[in-house]
């Protein structure tokens, strides 16, 4: 079984975790891959519309929640994508988006694992 390490930051991951709200870390945890899944679509949006300006949007606010809960490799694709919008164009962003969904999908499982097993901890 994964440790986390291979997607996530686990430093980052770790924080979040040591936070003794109950509920915290599965909460956060489905707030992320709710809100990921809406950006990912906007992104996509964007894209199909030529929108650098919207690419840019949805790109730095999908970077900005993957690295803070530690999903590092999507942040850093998400960078690429939102340095794109930035300059005012979406091309080359299509191709990016693949990989980008890849690692999302990762993330998302292995933070779902370690949510499940601190929920099951804290029982």
């Amino acid at each position: 079984m994964s440790d986390g390490a291979d997607v996530l930051d686990m430093s980052v991951v770790d924080v979040l975790m040591r936070i003794k709200k109950q509920g915290f870390f599965p909460h956060l945890v489905n707030v992320f891959t709710e809100d990921s899944q809406r950006l990912i679509n906007l992104i996509g949006t964007s894209i199909d519309e030529t929108n650098g300006r919207g690419l840019e949007e949805s790109s730095h606010a999908l970077k900005s929640a993957s690295a803070s809960i530690g999903a590092h490799l999507v942040a850093e694709l998400a960078f690429e994508l939102e340095k794109l919008g930035e300059s005012g164009t979406t091309e080359g962003a299509a191709e990016i988006v693949p990989n980008l969904v890849g690692r999302l999908e990762a993330a998302i499982v292995e933070l779902a694992r370690l949510a499940a097993e601190k929920e099951a901890a804290s029982n």
